[in-house]
């Protein structure tokens, strides 16, 4: 579960990102994301009322639907092809490639 409102109050109250990070278990480049995107939605401390953590979840981390990524997925069998080979271990493929 993701901690974004604490994150919020707690940075709020004038705590560092570390300060916050070490109290939650997150690290500090978490709490700056969290906090960066709380900031692109316009959202602060104290957050509305009537914005549950499902709500506040949807702003800060739209959809991939509502978002798609910019660029394309790689066709991974032609970027690795012997992972097609089940009976094969990366390093036997490694060195077969070797040979």
């Amino acid at each position: 579960m993701r901690h974004i409102s604490e994150v919020l109050r707690l940075a709020a109250g004038g705590m560092s990102l570390g300060q916050v990070g070490s109290s939650l278990g997150l690290s500090k480049s978490t709490v700056h994301g969290y906090l960066e995107r709380a900031k692109r939605a316009g959202l602060s401390w104290p957050l509305p009322e009537d914005l549950d953590a499902v709500a506040l979840e949807a702003r800060l981390f739209p959809s991939m639907a509502e978002n798609p990524p910019t660029r394309p997925e790689p066709d991974w069998r032609e970027v690795h092809p012997s992972s097609q080979l089940r009976s094969e271990s990366f390093y036997q493929s490694v060195r077969r490639m070797d040979r």
